[in-house]
């Protein structure tokens, strides 16, 4: 669910914008970090706080995953696609080996 953001929103919800776009554009490549929340703040003239409150909710919409120590980097798209369940392993017939022999 994404509500409508404009120039009346909340500065963060601007800034959680301007980030999911620029991932969605692919200048932030899936995989890669993000610049660091100091960095956003210089870039947006805005307080780090606010770049926090920013990425904390990229990240609880798993757009982002935060490594300690490592930086903020962008999550790979998550497939829709349903995986093959195995029917696990039989053994083939003893016709199928003999034939092998």
């Amino acid at each position: 669910m994404m509500s409508r953001v404009d120039e009346n929103s909340p500065i963060y919800l601007q800034l959680r914008e301007v980030v999911r776009e620029r991932i969605d554009t692919g200048e932030y490549a899936p995989g890669c970090h993000i610049p660091s929340e100091n960095a956003l703040a210089k870039t947006y003239g805005v307080n780090r706080l606010t770049v926090r409150s920013a990425l904390d909710a990229l990240v609880e919409e798993g757009i982002l995953k935060r490594v300690q120590g490592k930086g903020v980097f962008i999550v790979g798209s998550v497939s829709n696609e349903t995986l093959i369940t195995s029917r696990g392993f039989t053994r083939p017939s003893k016709a199928a080996r003999q034939s092998r022999a």
